[in-house]
């Protein structure tokens, strides 16, 4: 009998792992599609950075604290063209600081919603 009880817990275990994994990527889909919407109604491109392969020299173009501050990173890089996804777009100092890179950098930018 205790070997039978083990085996119920074992797959009940295995069961709430799997509805945990189920769970989560059911989360992680309804945000995708909050954003996306976000982003239509905004008139702004969307992009899923999770199945959007970014080169690490090309992340390294803001700084992580200017990344962090501004909730912003560059996903590509051409010369000075440059794409941005930007997780919050009413980010009150985020207009001032895109003009700035505009400015300091003359890049000429791309930005695109990620939520």
């Amino acid at each position: 009998m205790p070997n039978e009880n083990k085996n119920i817990h074992e797959i009940h275990g295995a069961h709430e792992e799997d509805v945990r994994r189920i769970l989560a990527k059911m989360k992680h889909e309804s945000e995708e599609q909050q954003a996306a919407a976000i982003a239509a109604v905004l008139k702004l491109p969307y992009i899923d950075l999770n199945i959007f392969p970014v080169d690490p020299e090309t992340l390294r173009t803001i700084s992580k604290s200017d990344a962090e501050k501004y909730e912003l990173v560059c996903i590509q890089r051409s010369g000075k063209n440059v794409a941005l996804a930007l997780a919050d777009i009413a980010n009150p100092d985020l207009a001032e600081y895109l003009k700035k890179l505009e400015k300091e950098e003359a890049w000429k930018q791309k930005a695109l919603t990620e939520y």
